[in-house]
């Protein structure tokens, strides 16, 4: 017991014998299960206190085979004279690429699942290894991560020397193992649920469909997602999540498997397989961790498998209060005055994925405490509110939005939202009765003016756009910078003014940039906030489009009246350290008098 401990793993050593002076690092693992179960409790805590401790660089870049000791001890010693940071260092002797150095910083604060579970472990990667193979050597692949230049895939383990097992996970994965320890008896448990039995002619395959569901499902949300693309292709399922606007890799699935998928996600809705020609649609109330979320499901056809599409709604953020949106002072107030009107058309536009739909809500929600009578026509309903009738439109089956919102009008409701709107006739069909109705509408485009140049292009009426038109509002949803690893970016002007930001702009903000850390799971960024632009339809601006006028002539008016573009909004963000630089670029938020623009 008094024996010193061994180097060669910080977090699994050995005893170092005092006679031969060798550690068993390398002995079997039957052999280091017995020692472990005869050693003294002494020992075997501090043995699990080093089990415990967070993982080092270095260690992990050694074990997971990117680099040798001799190199690693070569940047230590470097590092020691210059000060450097580690990674920096093996990133500039060309042993580590950016990307990697990434995502191996993550790792050092990763834990294997406690306790780990069959539905931890990586099914494609479980299916090259062969179960066999993994409960001979005791070790689970769990997670795959690719970068620019390589693949990695995270295994439990029970002893992270076994270069022989380490070298055949590499080749048969074509991924770099990155070893974590884990109990054995945990290990195995785990994987032997995969292996198959034979009973007569059958086999029993140990692939749950649901438990894949549910992990995936609570892996999603865990990280705020909001939808989940299940896309299978010629070979493979790929599963990915859409966090934050931007869609991430979480799953890749074995095509055998799909049909089980499949059928229980019709079954979790309460759905029949029928034809799976057509569009099939599925909506399902869920609590996770205490919080309510709307499920919506579409399947939809494909050659040879369908996709599937899963749409996550958090109840308590999706619908919010008109304040809680985030406009401007003065553009609340700009709403809140055409919402009191009791006819005419408004305008909800911004490219999909971009929060139209939980802003339009909001606005019902403001209506219905003056007591209107409200109609919905959408295509699917997203949430039903008590004191309005929401219609929902299933064009497979014979219903279109014009014909409804005919119907719908005779009920002589207060208030029609529609959802989208599909063609010109309906649009036409929507101006028309905006005469007598306040007409709520979603329309897809990236500014207000685009909204206007549809318009021209279609070529309405002008008398009719310019007399029942109450305003056009556009939106965007951009990254939030990580208020946890938020800093000062301190970029050089000459910088911002290649990436397109013209003096006086750079002159004005102070731009911030998120380092990436635990919180923001490394990518800088958590959550969105909406940026607004407004453009209300005055009588100078009724009379211009009257006159035919080229909308570079509007621009100049609505600016002149005070209109604030969604650059300028952008802007102010920057400044207030809410989002960056590269979002503005990102989603291309330019000028409306920029050439080019329109």
């Amino acid at each position: 017991v008094q024996s010193v401990w061994c180097h060669h793993d910080p977090q699994n050593p050995t005893k170092i014998c005092p006679f031969c002076l060798n550690c068993f690092c390398q002995a079997p693992a039957e052999y280091h299960k017995q020692f472990w179960e005869s050693a003294p409790e002494s020992l075997r805590r501090e043995h699990e206190s080093f089990r415990k401790s967070r993982h080092p660089l270095g260690n992990l870049l050694v074990h997971s085979g990117l680099i040798t000791m001799e190199q690693m001890l070569n940047a230590l010693a470097i590092q020691t004279r210059t000060g450097e940071k580690l990674g920096e260092i093996l990133i500039r002797l060309g042993l580590l690429h950016e990307s990697e150095l990434e995502l191996f910083l993550k790792l050092q604060k990763y834990d294997v699942p406690s306790p780990l579970k069959s539905e931890h472990i990586h099914l494609m990667a479980l299916q090259k290894l062969t179960p066999e193979f993994c409960l001979e050597n005791h070790i689970a692949p769990l997670e795959f991560y690719t970068t620019e230049r390589r693949s990695f895939v995270v295994v439990a383990c029970v002893n992270r020397t076994q270069t022989d097992v380490m070298e055949a996970i590499r080749d048969m994965l074509t991924a770099h193992p990155v070893p974590f320890l884990a109990p054995q008896d945990e290990i195995d448990s785990a994987v032997r649920n995969f292996v198959t039995t034979k009973k007569g002619a059958d086999e029993t395959e140990a692939f749950s469909a649901g438990k894949w569901l549910a992990r995936l499902l609570s892996r999603a949300l865990s990280k705020d997602a909001t939808d989940i693309l299940i896309d299978p292709s010629q070979n493979v399922v790929q599963v990915r999540a859409r966090i934050d606007g931007v869609l991430y890799d979480m799953d890749k699935l074995d095509k055998a498997y799909y049909p089980r998928v499949v059928r229980r996600i019709l079954k979790f809705h309460g759905l029949t397989p029928g034809s799976l020609n057509e569009p099939i649609r599925g909506e399902k109330q869920i609590s996770v961790r205490g919080r309510e979320y709307k499920l919506q499901t579409l399947l939809l056809p494909g050659a040879d498998n369908p996709s599937i599409m899963m749409k996550l709604i958090n109840v308590s953020s999706f619908l919010k209060d008109i304040s809680e949106l985030g406009f401007i002072n003065f553009q609340l107030k700009q709403i809140q005055t055409v919402l009191s009107r009791s006819t005419g058309l408004i305008v909800v536009s911004g490219p999909p994925m971009h929060g139209t739909t939980t802003t339009e809500y909001a606005f019902l929600q403001y209506l219905q405490k003056f007591n209107k009578r409200i109609v919905t026509i959408e295509t699917p309903v997203q949430m039903r509110l008590p004191g309005i009738q929401h219609i929902d439109i299933d064009p497979v089956h014979g219903k279109d939005v014009r014909s409804t919102l005919q119907d719908v009008i005779l009920m002589e409701p207060e208030v029609v939202y529609v959802s989208s709107v599909p063609n010109q006739e309906t649009m036409k069909l929507i101006l028309d009765y905006s005469a007598s109705v306040l007409m709520i509408i979603d329309f897809n485009a990236m500014s207000v003016w685009e909204v206007l140049r549809w318009f021209q292009e279609h070529q309405f009426p002008a008398f009719l756009v310019s007399q029942r038109m109450n305003c056009i509002m556009n939106q965007r949803l951009v990254r939030k910078i990580c208020e946890s690893c938020r800093y000062d970016s301190s970029l050089q002007k000459g910088l911002l003014l290649r990436l397109g930001l013209t003096r006086d702009e750079v002159d004005e903000i102070t731009p911030y940039e998120g380092a990436g850390c635990e919180q923001c799971n490394f990518i800088g960024y958590r959550g969105r906030v909406p940026i607004f632009e407004i453009l209300l339809w005055t009588p100078e601006l009724a009379t211009l489009w009257d006159q035919q006028a080229p909308l570079e002539t509007l621009i100049q008016e609505a600016l002149r009246q005070g209109y604030l573009p969604m650059r300028k909004v952008c802007l102010r963000k920057i400044s207030e350290g809410l989002t960056t630089v590269d979002e503005l670029q990102r989603w291309n938020i330019r000028d409306p008098l920029m050439k080019g623009d329109e």
